[in-house]
């Protein structure tokens, strides 16, 4: 039922009378916090999901394909959203935060989160690289979400597939600046002016 309502939410802000004339900034910022809430509903692999999409000056409903992406194995996935019958829609890539202490792959994402000589969510990306280099091949241009650990996630994409990964992530710690080359990382972050995650 959680999943019904889930969907729901983005075809109630598509029929709101008010939905197309509000700040294009503001609808996206939503919008791109819902999606990157959508791994923790457990949608099963192939689901079929309707998405707010702003798409040449409009906003659409596009409906999208997910499957899943193995990072860690039988733990954390990514979700990989390929629009059907959209041509001008972006696939989408969703990294999901640490997950709840009864999910899969807790202690794994809680592990890279508090890994003390490695970026939040290193060793989770190095160990789906291979998978997420299989998903990715061919696509021009991918619109990557995630929100915490997800958000950290969707940089660590956007540090290794450059301009092709357009990050959108909410509330994520950064990369360490070692690593180099975070200039390449395009796309918007979103905080809370007081968040604490922000200082990390």
């Amino acid at each position: 039922q959680h999943r019904a309502h889930f969907q729901e939410v983005f075809k109630f802000l598509f029929h709101h009378p008010n939905w197309q004339i509000r700040d294009n900034l503001v609808s996206e910022m939503l919008v791109g916090n819902l999606i990157a809430l959508l791994p923790f509903f457990d949608f099963e692999n192939y689901s079929k999901l309707f998405l707010l999409r702003f798409i040449d000056n409009e906003w659409k409903l596009v409906p999208y394909m997910l499957s899943y992406i193995p990072l860690v194995e039988n733990e954390i996935y990514a979700y990989g959203l390929e629009p059907i019958d959209e041509p001008t829609a972006n696939p989408i890539l969703i990294f999901q935060g640490t997950p709840y202490p009864a999910a899969h792959g807790f202690f794994e994402a809680l592990w890279s989160d508090l890994h003390p000589i490695k970026s939040v969510g290193e060793e989770i990306f190095k160990q789906g690289k291979p998978a997420l280099d299989e998903w990715i091949k061919g696509k021009e241009k991918i619109d990557c979400y995630g929100m915490s650990l997800g958000g950290a996630l969707a940089y660590h994409a956007g540090h290794a597939y450059g301009n092709k990964i357009n990050v959108h992530a909410y509330a994520s710690p950064g990369l360490i600046p070692m690593k180099g080359g975070l200039t390449e990382i395009h796309g918007r972050v979103f905080f809370h002016l007081k968040d604490l995650i922000r200082s990390i």
